[in-house]
């Protein structure tokens, strides 16, 4: 209401949340979880290993190592993800997918 008349105003939407914003409400998985998620994807733990290896920056590569080898849970909003995610060709989306229903099917594999 405007100024105490009781007309009713039109319903404006809230605008669609961004992908961050998204990620962020997404659960968190332990490693293991994370793991099972990518083998579902044809992603074997030792191909991701070799992978991160392969980032040509000290920095980044070991920040990337930190995160699959030492975290204690692994976030859709950390960044590391979709990267990992592009090094095999995986799109945000397809992970988003295959994070909300914790398996994938045929047309996720590599």
């Amino acid at each position: 209401m405007v100024d105490n008349n009781p007309e009713i105003l039109p319903y404006t939407p809230p605008p669609e949340p961004t992908p961050e914003e998204l990620w962020a409400q997404m659960l968190d998985k332990i490693p293991c979880e994370f793991r099972d998620i990518l083998t579902d994807m044809g992603l074997f733990p030792q191909m991701v290993a070799a992978k991160i290896n392969e980032i040509p920056f000290d920095i980044e590569r070991q920040k990337a190592l930190n995160v699959w080898k030492v975290s204690s849970y692994i976030s859709r909003a950390d960044p590391h993800v979709n990267m990992i995610g592009a090094m095999f060709d995986k799109a945000p989306i397809k992970i988003d997918a295959i994070w909300i229903i914790g398996f994938c099917n045929a047309e996720f594999h590599v």
